[in-house]
């Protein structure tokens, strides 16, 4: 009997996880402002069901989410959003039901997104669209260059001097092209994979938390820390990407610009966050205060390269763990 009950109460609560998918899919289906927002939290019922029960009832939910799923949106739509939940929910299933640390969730979260990206960019573009990777890009140079000149004009309209335009568009010009987009691009999924990585762990942590799961404890973005070998790391491969490209390697430019921008934007965002914790916890401000505070200071182009040099001297030195050493010594004396 209390096998029947077991499987019944499961069912009620797959049934429920299927249906909440569902509406999530429809919505951002038919709600694109809220797009960023629904994807972080599209994975957690399915992830919810794996950690809670097993990977089998989770593919069979998964299975069942494609399905109804179709009578609301197009097929195409459908298995987008279902390879998406598949993937994300499976990667934080496992890492939850195997009590990962939440640093390596956040690394296997980030492979998951780039894989997906990739199966729903060649959904959407090569099989909808009937177009392909080069075709696309063309578009998007096109569209740009459109947008430029259409500014162009409206500044001229306006009674801004053609030089003084042409010097203001000239650079931008310069900047988007065809191959300055293909060598930013890999750049731009890992950075973007990481940030989903990290948000959809968070707020997936604070979910399970309150349906009484056990989760791992999630880094905090004032205790965000650059280790040392990291670093090495990526000096090693930005150096291996410029002697490439010097010898002629067409690949060396990728994996210089690639492994340049990941390292720096991560530079800058652990420098934000040693900001964050000092003025948390030395300054004791509020958080709206130091959310403010950050955004202010980005937009002067000194003080983010500021960030990106704490962020730099914080892998050597580790300024948090040397204020938390202080202060146990005070409460040990």
């Amino acid at each position: 009997m209390q096998n029947k009950n077991f499987d019944a109460k499961s069912l009620v609560q797959m049934s429920l996880m299927v249906a909440m998918s569902i509406v999530l899919i429809v919505i951002n289906a038919n709600l694109p402002l809220f797009n960023s927002v629904i994807n972080f939290i599209l994975p957690i019922p399915m992830a919810y069901i794996y950690i809670k029960y097993d990977l089998k009832k989770m593919i069979f939910a998964n299975v069942a989410v494609l399905v109804l799923s179709c009578m609301f949106v197009t097929p195409i739509v459908a298995v987008s959003f279902s390879i998406m939940i598949f993937i994300s929910s499976f990667v934080l299933g496992f890492c939850f039901r195997r009590k990962i640390s939440s640093f390596k969730i956040i690394l296997f979260m980030a492979v998951g997104f780039i894989i997906i990206t990739i199966l729903q960019f060649i959904i959407t573009v090569n099989i909808v669209g009937g177009s392909n990777f080069s075709t696309y890009i063309n578009e998007m140079v096109k569209m740009f260059q459109s947008s430029l000149e259409e500014a162009k004009k409206i500044y001229i309209n306006n009674g801004v001097s053609k030089s003084q335009v042409d010097a203001i568009v000239a650079p931008l010009e310069g900047i988007f092209t065809e191959k300055t987009l293909l060598t930013l691009i890999p750049a731009l999924l890992i950075l973007s994979a990481l940030i989903n990585a990290y948000i959809t762990e968070i707020i997936t942590v604070g979910v399970l938390k309150r349906l009484r799961i056990e989760v791992p404890k999630t880094i905090k973005f004032s205790e965000l820390h650059m280790h040392n070998l990291v670093l090495a790391f990526g000096i090693i491969v930005v150096c291996i990407g410029a002697l490439l490209d010097k010898v002629g390697i067409a690949i060396g430019v990728y994996i210089y610009t690639t492994a340049y921008m990941v390292g720096q934007i991560l530079l800058l965002i652990c420098g934000i966050s040693l900001v964050v914790y000092y003025l948390k916890h030395k300054s004791k401000m509020k958080n709206g205060a130091i959310v403010l505070i950050i955004i202010l200071t980005l937009l002067i182009s000194v003080i983010m390269y500021m960030y990106v040099f704490l962020g730099l001297m914080d892998t050597f030195a580790d300024f948090r763990k040397i204020e938390q050493n202080r202060i146990n010594k005070k409460t040990g004396e």
